[in-house]
């Protein structure tokens, strides 16, 4: 019902019939209302509900409930659109060009209204440059900079955003970079505040990422959270369906950023759960190689992002983004830096112990955390062989090759 509910009005009208008894049962609207939220669709979800005309039909108790969180969803986006325009006005006062990321950028462009795309948090990036006083700007504006001198230090040699929150409840994260340092993957911060294209909100000229510009960044963040969350299905299926991207473009710079297999999955994912205009040319050029696709989809792709296997799972992660990689030099080097790096962990533990840094992880820990990959992949193996023996287990593995494995028949 999650699914159904995500996809576009133009794929036809939305049959709920078939939930309808089972959401008016408390134990069924408060799972749906959780699995929402944990994919960050609330807004979405029942907004979709909603037009639908699914409300006027449930017992009163659910129709208040289910509303109360849609009516929340509204009047935190409208809350969150003045304060957009709000920050990025000072921002432009004081000579800084900045650029709305994620949620709040495609909130205001991409979606039929601002509350279909759920949000967290304010993420704006600046060139690394204006850091300094845009951060000054900000706690102007009323946010706090809980972090000390060696935090902030700590922040900006290791990782690419520094959180601020407001005394009222607004958090800002501050982007100087889109990707960690030493990632492989890369999606140049200066370039995408060059091409960003104006915004009208709330009396304000704001800045949002291009629709290729989009796509390459949610892939990364897809390639990051271990494709957990069907709202960045969604994002890249709104995106491909409302700004008509230029496809040749994202091909050639996802090549060039060692992005393709992300962003080749990514589609896929999304053209599988919600029928995505991607074109099948897209797919095809930036998958990776035959080895690579078949263990990936023995991992299931479809299930293991509803049910959000990554989610305290970084062994899963780990081999997600080992076969993610382009590459069998570049899947040896993720292996390796297993053993002589810490893990990919959000947020960092101790941003600012820069000195202590190296001794969090010692090569003994690194070496049991590759057995522990070895040991997953073979638990993949056994589980793969057996579901082979069913239809839905051979649908998920013509993952690659079909989108007949929609959410019909998950």
């Amino acid at each position: 019902m999650l699914l159904a509910s995500c996809r576009r009005p133009e794929l036809g009208p939305l049959d709920l019939s078939r939930w309808e008894r089972e959401l008016s049962e408390g134990r069924h609207y408060h799972r749906f209302i959780e699995r929402a939220y944990a994919h960050h669709v609330p807004g979405l979800a029942l907004a979709t509900i909603e037009a639908a005309g699914l409300f006027e039909r449930l017992q009163m108790e659910v129709r208040i409930v289910l509303q109360t969180h849609l009516l929340r969803q509204r009047r935190r986006s409208a809350l969150l659109a003045i304060e957009t325009a709000r920050v990025c006005s000072a921002l432009k006062e004081s000579g800084i060009q900045s650029v709305i990321l994620k949620g709040a950028g495609l909130a205001l462009n991409t979606y039929d209204s601002p509350e279909q795309r759920f949000m967290g948090d304010l993420d704006l990036l600046v060139a690394e440059a204006d850091v300094d006083r845009a951060l000054g700007r900000l706690l102007s504006l009323g946010y706090d900079n809980p972090w000390s001198a060696e935090a902030v230090r700590g922040y900006r040699t290791y990782h690419y955003h520094l959180p601020l929150a407001h005394r009222d409840g607004q958090i800002i994260e501050l982007h100087w970079d889109l990707v960690k340092p030493g990632r492989p993957y890369r999606l140049p911060p200066e370039e995408m505040i060059r091409r960003s294209t104006p915004l009208e909100v709330a009396g304000a000229t704001v800045h949002v990422p291009t629709a290729e510009d989009q796509i390459l960044h949610t892939a990364i963040q897809q390639l990051q959270d271990g494709f957990t969350f069907i709202a960045r299905s969604v994002d890249l299926d709104r995106v491909a369906a409302v700004h008509s991207p230029q496809w040749e473009e994202i091909a050639t710079r996802a090549i060039d950023g060692q992005l393709a297999t992300a962003v080749a999955y990514a589609a896929q994912l999304a053209r599988c759960t919600l029928k995505s205009p991607i074109p099948d040319g897209l797919v095809r050029e930036l998958a990776p190689g035959r080895l690579a696709r078949t263990h990936l989809s023995l991992m299931r792709p479809v299930h293991s992002a509803m049910e959000q296997r990554c989610v305290g799972h970084p062994t899963a992660s780990n081999l997600l983004r080992m076969w993610l990689s382009q590459g069998h030099r570049s899947r040896a080097s993720q292996v390796g830096k297993l053993v002589r790096e810490m893990e990919d962990h959000e947020p960092l533990a101790k941003p600012w112990a820069l000195d202590d840094r190296r001794r969090l992880k010692t090569r003994r820990r690194g070496l049991f955390e590759v057995i522990k990959l070895i040991v997953f992949q073979l638990v993949t193996y056994g589980e793969s062989g057996l579901r082979l023996a069913t239809r839905s287990g051979r649908s998920q593995m013509r993952f690659w090759s079909s989108q007949s494995s929609s959410s019909e028949r998950l």
